[in-house]
């Protein structure tokens, strides 16, 4: 699960790169040669760009949840653990 964790936010970032690079190249393409299909053509892509970015995010957001619930889960197991294996004359001492 932390794979993908890793991979989905690596996919974030390029995402995050490539709408300002697609922008760029479309200012710079319609001020050479103003066509309508160009236009279309780069609102469809970033259309494309922004759900896909928008499902990642979903995604990504759920697998940080279930991960901070996993590790706060175990760390809780074990500090349970740990305590149960504590005498009550040291928790009484330090307490």
């Amino acid at each position: 699960m932390i794979i993908f964790f890793i991979l989905f936010s690596f996919i974030l970032s390029l995402f995050y790169i490539a709408i300002p690079l697609i922008t760029g190249t479309f200012i710079d393409d319609i001020l050479r040669q103003p066509e309508k299909e160009s236009i279309m053509e780069v609102v469809f892509l970033l259309r494309i760009i922004v759900v896909l970015q928008i499902i990642i995010l979903y995604l990504s957001s759920i697998m940080s949840a279930k991960l901070i619930t996993s590790v706060s889960y175990d760390l809780e197991v074990d500090i349970f653990a740990h305590l149960q294996e504590c005498s009550l004359k040291t928790i009484k001492k330090n307490g």
